[in-house]
């Protein structure tokens, strides 16, 4: 058990690994819903996640991410990537090309700006 990793160590213990393993917690319901998602994806790593359906509305299913549904597929796809270090390494150079393109502070500002201004045009 190592200690917990806090803002830019904890993204450098990211950037290291081969994989990384997310599941959301049972609050998330059906909705693929933490910034683990883009924090990991970000940063260069492999992401390996619990299936959500909405997971396709973020990242492209095993181009960009991959996902499991079940522990034995979990474990499957894990041993998959270690075992596939080009396809793992593309799988995480795609996601990572995605998050900086689509999911900074500024697309997102503006997609929110958008939304806000729909909002009160709406409520005149």
């Amino acid at each position: 058990i190592k200690p917990p990793a806090f803002g830019l160590e904890m993204y450098r213990l990211l950037n290291r690994a081969k994989v990384t393993l997310n599941m959301h917690a049972q609050v998330a319901g059906e909705e693929a819903a933490n910034m683990r998602i883009f924090e990991v994806i970000g940063t260069g790593s492999c992401l390996l996640t619990d299936y959500k359906p909405n997971l396709s509305d973020f990242f492209e299913l095993d181009r960009e991410v991959v996902a499991y549904r079940s522990v034995a597929e979990c474990r499957e796809k894990a041993r998959w990537l270690l075992d596939h270090p080009a396809e793992r390494e593309a799988i995480a150079r795609a996601g990572q090309e995605r998050v900086l393109r689509e999911y900074n502070h500024m697309t997102r500002a503006v997609r929110l700006d958008a939304q806000l201004r729909q909002v009160a045009a709406c409520a005149e």
